[in-house]
């Protein structure tokens, strides 16, 4: 599978290395963490906080998503704007550790990437959702570094366009197959 995966913690730097290092390859990018926080903007605006697992679940798995960077559609919906409010960053670890989510958002990945070349960042990318990834990066900061990383005001992301199209080269994902869950987090590659 011709993807690089860049994994490591949050504020580690993934977002700002796939973005430079897929533009200086000519090749698109993706972020997990974009569709968690998708997934968890939706739940609020739908179902609310306290929906049931299952509706959250079935929810996710109903949606077509496009995704290109850290800019996200789910269905004629433009999201990205709406990634990094207050609410979506209380909720979105919750949302993220939902054995169900956490399988259709790898399924989306794998649909979405394909056959074709991308870097895709994200946790567990490279252990979970492309085991087989040709190059696989594990990033890390200092956590002085790290915990300044949220704190820091929002880049500008990929910008969406006119009916939901989002910047880059994008193939929409069908909606995720039922399957076994993923445990939240991420963990070091051993190989």
């Amino acid at each position: 599978m011709p993807v690089i995966a860049i994994d490591g913690p949050s504020g580690s730097g993934k977002t700002t290395v796939a973005a430079c290092l897929a533009r200086q390859l000519g090749v698109p990018w993706l972020s997990s963490g974009a569709l968690y926080r998708a997934a968890t903007r939706l739940l609020l605006d739908r179902l609310g906080a306290g929906a049931p697992v299952a509706a959250v679940v079935a929810m996710v798995r109903s949606v077509r998503w496009e995704v290109s960077g850290a800019a996200v559609c789910a269905g004629r919906r433009e999201l990205t704007a709406a990634l990094h409010s207050a609410a979506v960053d209380r909720r979105v670890a919750q949302v993220s550790a939902i054995p169900g989510v956490r399988d259709a958002i790898n399924q989306i990945l794998r649909a979405t990437v394909g056959t074709e070349r991308w870097v895709v960042e994200g946790r567990d990318i490279g252990t979970e959702v492309f085991p087989d990834a040709v190059l696989k990066v594990f990033l890390d900061a200092a956590p002085e570094v790290r915990a300044a990383r949220p704190a820091a005001p929002p880049r500008p992301r990929a910008a969406g366009g006119a009916g939901c199209r989002v910047a880059g080269r994008t193939r929409p994902a069908r909606p995720a197959q039922t399957g076994g869950g993923i445990a939240p987090g991420a963990r070091r590659p051993t190989d």
